[in-house]
């Protein structure tokens, strides 16, 4: 069983406890900044108060990011597959 660790993290001002492996309390940490960072940009570049409609813009934004990334990883594995396979047939 892997072990979790207990940390704080920080996000539109307010401190959340959370269990995390200990190899990705990195990422969650990078993740709080990231957010914050975008929240910060959101308020300035659209002129929106709401923590609420903030966040969901943030989400969106970071959604359709991973779904890009999950295909494009997807299209670069399937280009891969074709070049060894012809290059096993050499």
């Amino acid at each position: 069983m892997e072990d979790k660790i207990r940390i704080q993290i920080n996000v539109a001002g307010r401190q959340y406890p959370i269990k995390v492996l200990f190899e990705n309390e990195k990422y969650v940490r990078e993740a709080a900044i990231l957010i914050g960072k975008k929240i910060n940009e959101t308020e300035k570049n659209f002129a929106i108060t709401d923590i609420q409609d903030i966040l969901s813009l943030i989400l969106i934004e970071i959604a359709s990011e991973l779904i890009f990334e999950k295909e494009n990883n997807k299209l670069n594995n399937k280009l891969l597959e074709e070049k060894l396979d012809n290059l096993l047939k050499i």
